[in-house]
């Protein structure tokens, strides 16, 4: 039997995926939005003294990533749940299907926040990544 290789990923590659434009960064975490069925996404942003955008938040009211769930996605780079699945819960056709698309938002600043709410039960819980480069 051949001998397994841990493979690991340079921060230079990861530099490479979160190059894009403040649209296409955007447009990526509302696709996000939408493929976990929200039907209500409210985005809001602050400005600098300068003029620039200083801080943006996208709310949503979809289906949400439990902590195991978060430990998955955040923890790894490309293969997604969606390549196996083409739908969504609610039978939505899903937009991504790489897994790379969170690191796009990194194009917007050097720390992002991920902020995931739901429902278990009766319960909600709160899941939290930052994200720093």
């Amino acid at each position: 039997m051949g001998k397994q290789i841990d493979l690991g990923v340079e921060i230079d590659h990861i530099e490479s995926l979160t190059r894009a434009n403040g649209k296409t960064a955007i447009s990526e975490l509302i696709w996000n939005t939408l493929d976990a069925d929200a039907t209500e996404i409210h985005i809001e942003y602050q400005k600098s003294k300068l003029g620039n955008v200083a801080s943006l938040q996208i709310k949503d009211n979809g289906h949400g990533l439990d902590y195991s769930q978060a430990q998955d996605v955040f923890a790894k780079l490309g293969g997604s749940d969606k390549k196996v699945s083409w739908t969504s819960p609610n039978g939505r056709l899903y937009h991504g299907k790489e897994g790379k698309g969170r690191y796009k938002s990194l194009a917007l600043g050097d720390l992002v926040e991920f902020t995931s709410k739901y429902k278990k039960g009766k319960t909600y819980f709160n899941e939290q990544r930052d994200k720093i480069l």
